[in-house]
């Protein structure tokens, strides 16, 4: 059954199936369904027709419902949508040539869901997200615990992703590749490649668990948004993997030597965590970190027995986030509960 959306003005038309999958970007970024509902109209202001609900796609605090049937009916946004102003076309740099035919494909790729269109997931441009299975981390705070078991084949093929991307040119500005892990999988360099090739730009979210895939990656990429989840010494009680955060840091460093490729760093923090959130910025700003934002963990989709809460946690988050603006970084995004 669909969910329940208790929303005026918004109708949902189930399909057959559906693949119900957690979104980390999507939980931690807040989402309003006049937001999602404007860029819908935007769309379709823009000539968007391909017989799909508009769409396909429901956002509804932090959990996506991705249509798979085309047969599927659509979402009317709410009365007081947003028109919001579109954003330009992805940026699109020169790439290398053609991938070898020994490099895995993109055909490869376990895929758990695909949003046709999210408004957040890249800021300022309207993308559709591709989920891929699997993930080597085990973070406390995790709200993608179900896509994270690398055995786990996919629910969607690459032909699925093209065909819908054939469909919506001059319509979306790019394609984001998360996950789980996105870098886990040896075709997403490929994935990335394809999609620059058919006239979009393309966004990556990476917990840089991965160097060396990140930077096979890197030259088809037009932003990177990179999870640096503690400092080098506090990383493993984070992240649950031994050397992680060695290979989030030189991700990171990786990154910033690209500075063609715009980037968002991004910390999230909880209450049971080590409480380094300033040195972690800080250590940032040294670097020739531009752009970074403050995440507050959320409770929705995470393992059993993690709390996002405690007495006085939400005003120790917005002290943080007073102490980080004044490392002045070019741009500081808090993303806090409330």
């Amino acid at each position: 059954a669909a969910p329940a959306h208790g929303v005026a003005g918004v109708s949902w038309a189930p399909s057959r199936r559906m693949t119900k999958v957690r979104a980390l970007a999507a939980a931690q970024t807040a989402r309003t369904w006049s937001e999602w509902g404007g860029a819908e109209s935007a769309l379709r202001a823009r000539g968007e027709d391909d017989g799909e609900g508009n769409g396909g796609a429901v956002r509804e605090d932090g959990v996506c419902w991705v249509v798979e049937d085309s047969a599927a009916g659509g979402v009317t946004p709410p009365a007081d949508a947003l028109k919001p102003k579109l954003p330009k076309s992805a940026r699109r740099p020169e790439a290398p040539s053609a991938a070898s035919k020994t490099e895995p494909s993109a055909d490869s790729l376990a895929i758990a869901g695909l949003v046709p269109l999210s408004t957040v997931d890249w800021p300022g441009k309207l993308a559709a997200v591709v989920f891929l299975q699997g993930c080597p981390l085990a973070c406390p705070y995790c709200q993608n615990e179900a896509i994270l078991d690398p055995k786990v084949p996919g629910a969607v093929p690459w032909s699925q992703v093209e065909a819908l991307l054939a469909r919506r040119a001059g319509l979306l500005d790019g394609v984001v590749l998360t996950g789980g892990e996105a870098l886990r999988q040896a075709g997403v360099a490929d994935a990335a490649r394809r999609v620059r090739e058919m006239g979009f730009g393309v966004g990556l979210h990476t917990a840089g668990a991965y160097p060396r895939a990140l930077a096979k990656t890197l030259p088809y990429t037009d932003w990177v948004g990179i999870d640096v989840k503690a400092t080098r010494g506090n990383y493993e009680a984070v992240a649950g993997r031994s050397g992680a955060g060695e290979r989030a840091w030189e991700s990171l460093s990786i990154i910033l030597a690209h500075p063609e490729v715009d980037h968002e760093v991004r910390l999230t923090v909880y209450p049971d965590g080590p409480g380094d959130g300033f040195e972690v910025a800080a250590r940032a700003r040294e670097m020739g970190v531009r752009i970074f934002a403050l995440q507050q963990a959320r409770d929705l989709g995470t393992p059993d027995g993690f709390s996002a809460t405690r007495p006085g946690w939400d005003d120790q988050v917005r002290s943080l986030a007073r102490d980080i603006e004044t490392l002045d970084f070019e741009r500081f995004i808090f993303r806090g509960d409330s």
